[in-house]
């Protein structure tokens, strides 16, 4: 299932970068989070309750602005750069800002061991997308 999910996720930037040459990045964004609505459709129609305390509305649109910012770049940025890049750049970058952020959110200290990672990770990216 892993080699499965990393092959579809990687195909989606060249995938994207197809569909970039057909229409705009506001368009594909409108389909892509129609067909999402319809197949979450399915899991709210369960007997499931998905109400959301007011305390957690800032975080639902908080994240709200930051999928459809993160959607737009992905598609525009598949539309005028490498989709190869992109898909380096992201895969480098999710785990290091998540780190960050986390740790920033938290008040937690980010062990050194984990700081090594992150900066070999960089460093690999790095590697990958040539940035010399």
């Amino acid at each position: 299932m892993m080699i499965f999910a990393m092959t579809t996720w990687g195909l989606s930037w060249t995938n994207a970068k197809v569909l970039g040459s057909y229409a705009d990045p506001p368009l594909i964004m409108f389909w892509r989070f129609l067909f999402a609505s319809i197949c979450f459709f399915f899991i709210v129609i369960t007997k499931e309750s998905l109400r959301i305390p007011l305390k957690g509305i800032p975080f639902v649109i908080t994240n709200s602005i930051f999928m459809v910012l993160y959607n737009f770049f992905y598609f525009k940025g598949t539309q005028i750069g490498l989709a190869g890049t992109g898909g380096v750049l992201v895969t480098t970058l999710n785990p290091i800002l998540t780190a960050i952020f986390s740790s920033l959110f938290k008040y937690d200290i980010i062990p050194r061991k984990d700081w090594i990672g992150l900066c070999l990770g960089l460093i690999a990216g790095g590697i990958i997308l040539r940035i010399w």
